[in-house]
């Protein structure tokens, strides 16, 4: 997935370590399933989650630029504003939809990067429940 923030457009791909040391996985859930359309959640939502998930989803092919240390989390809060403040300065503009931004991201999480392999191979390795006839269909 490409996202164009500024005059750079940035290719994103969440990466294992940085998705879960960055407990990435568990902000996106909670993010999802609090949306109530209160301002808090959407507050959380683009103030915390969004550029969060952006972030990480740096890591992998520009850690030149945006890296910080998975173990001690050091720079993570400077990136994380560079991030912020990126963003801000394109929603403000009206040149990025933060909501089709989150959704495109999540999308993105989901169906291409280690998480969308992981719940695939789950998908195909259940069986399916075995059916027992009931007693009534045998007493005839």
């Amino acid at each position: 997935m490409k996202v164009k923030l500024g005059n750079s457009e940035y290719s994103i791909k969440f990466g294992f370590k940085p998705t879960l040391k960055s407990h990435l996985i568990k902000d996106v859930s909670e993010s999802v399933s609090e949306q109530d359309g209160s301002l808090e959640s959407v507050e959380k939502l683009l103030l915390e989650t969004l550029p969060k998930m952006l972030l990480v989803g740096l890591q992998v092919s520009h850690k030149d630029e945006f890296g910080y240390d998975y173990e001690t989390e050091e720079g993570y809060d400077e990136q994380f504003q560079k991030v912020l403040d990126m963003l801000s300065e394109k929603i403000d503009n009206g040149e990025i939809n933060c909501l089709e931004l989150f959704n495109e991201l999540e999308s993105e999480l989901e169906s291409n990067s280690f998480l969308a392999q992981m719940m695939e191979t789950e998908k195909k390795n259940r069986t399916p429940a075995k059916k027992t006839p009931s007693k009534t269909a045998n007493k005839n």
